[in-house]
């Protein structure tokens, strides 16, 4: 058996894998359902809890219907959201026991370990079923797991398992290298699992998504070029500058204003980064240590 943070180095272990997914998937399967509107899910209890991104989730309070495995269509309605982490919830509202997967627990998962993706790529399809991707935890953060398990359009809110057949994420954002899929760490949705259920959202803030740089950025063929520099922020105070291209924050690839804050919302405040930049042609790397988010003050009253 491969272990979790095990390498495969012979076809033995590969087919190890091979055997452990196939032993997790028929629970897995039917717990994954598809998500009205686009995207996919996971029922997470047998009283018909799921789990789904935040982006495909949407407002509190509203109806849903969702597609099983099976094709039976049930209803359900949208609950809480963690807008930091992307991944939201919903229940189904019609009465009966659910196939489900169950979560993982807290900390279970680490980078190294193998698993497995599950999604109604491009819709439900009672031929095929949620297509399989295998693969490994790259980079586990407070709120993101980046994967090398490609995703495409349809995955998002869909489930990604260990080789227990265990929860582990949610599927988030998709990007166009095969190794910068993420997806929301399922501890994201266990630390706020009963603000979820009375349909509060989370904002990123309070989520600890926290970590804040103090930079504005815009898109550049190599990364992301700064724009400006918060004065008395964690980027000023590693003296950031204007004009400089980051190329990575840790071992994330940033290509976007997104994506950057996907990295660094996977450390919490006081937390520790590495950026790695180009500056006149020469590339470096700069510990930062990230700072709080400021709050916006509320006005005063008249």
């Amino acid at each position: 058996m491969v272990g979790a943070a095990g390498t495969a180095v012979s076809l033995a272990d590969l087919k190890s894998v091979e055997h452990q997914v196939q032993q997790a998937l028929p629970r897995a399967r039917d717990a994954t359902v598809v998500v009205s509107g686009g995207g996919s899910g996971v029922i997470v209890t047998p009283d018909g809890y799921v789990l789904c991104a935040e982006h495909v989730v949407g407002r509190p309070g509203r109806r849903a219907l969702l597609t099983l495995d099976d094709g039976r269509h049930v209803a359900a309605e949208t609950l809480g959201s963690t807008r930091f982490a992307d991944a939201g919830m919903l229940k189904i509202i019609e009465p009966g026991e659910w196939p489900f997967a169950p979560m993982a627990e807290n900390g279970s998962s680490v980078a190294g370990d193998w698993c497995f993706v599950l999604g109604h790529s491009s819709g439900y399809d009672a031929a095929r079923g949620p297509v399989v991707r295998v693969g490994r935890v790259i980079v586990k953060g407070r709120n993101v797991i980046q994967t090398d398990c490609q995703l495409i359009g349809g995955d998002s809110g869909g489930p990604l398992f260990n080789l227990a057949g265990e929860v582990i994420g949610i599927n988030s954002r998709i990007a166009d290298e095969l190794d910068e899929n993420y997806h929301a760490p399922v501890e994201a949705v266990q630390r706020f699992w009963e603000p979820l259920l009375a349909g509060e959202t989370i904002p990123r803030q309070d989520g600890r998504g926290g970590g804040w740089l103090g930079i504005r950025t815009s898109t550049h063929p190599d990364g992301l070029l700064i724009d400006s520099v918060a004065p008395g922020s964690a980027a000023a105070q590693a003296s950031l500058e204007p004009g400089w291209i980051i190329l990575r924050v840790d071992d994330y690839a940033v290509g976007s204003p997104d994506e950057l804050g996907i990295a660094v919302g996977a450390h919490a405040p006081g937390e520790e980064v590495t950026l790695r930049y180009r500056q006149a042609e020469a590339e470096r790397s700069v510990k930062v240590e990230l700072g709080e988010r400021p709050r916006r003050r509320r006005p005063r009253g008249p």
